[in-house]
């Protein structure tokens, strides 16, 4: 029982950074693009998001169940330091 409590925390903790994510919409910008003919569908990005994130929780959930092994704590690392990364992405429309 006690290792679902920390699984549902970390799908809890991931779902809300897909949440606070969603509230950022791309905007006119990207309606404004020319996509490819195999472009899906818009309808198909919330539950398509909303499996990655299942599985992100999941994966570090188990990287974490094995945190006393020399790697977990590198890959561990890799999510923080790409989150901290991602507000240094260039917004197309403020050029």
């Amino acid at each position: 029982m006690k290792h679902f409590v920390s699984l549902i925390a970390f799908v809890l903790l991931t779902g809300l950074a897909g949440f606070i994510g969603a509230q950022f919409e791309p905007g006119s910008w990207h309606a404004a693009l020319v996509k490819p003919s195999w472009n899906p569908p818009s309808w198909l990005f919330g539950p398509v998001w909303t499996t990655l994130y299942v599985l992100i929780a999941v994966s570090g959930w188990r990287v974490w169940q094995r945190r006393v092994e020399p790697w977990a704590g590198t890959a561990l690392a890799f999510p923080k330091v790409k989150t901290g990364f991602s507000p240094c992405r260039k917004n197309p429309s403020s050029s």
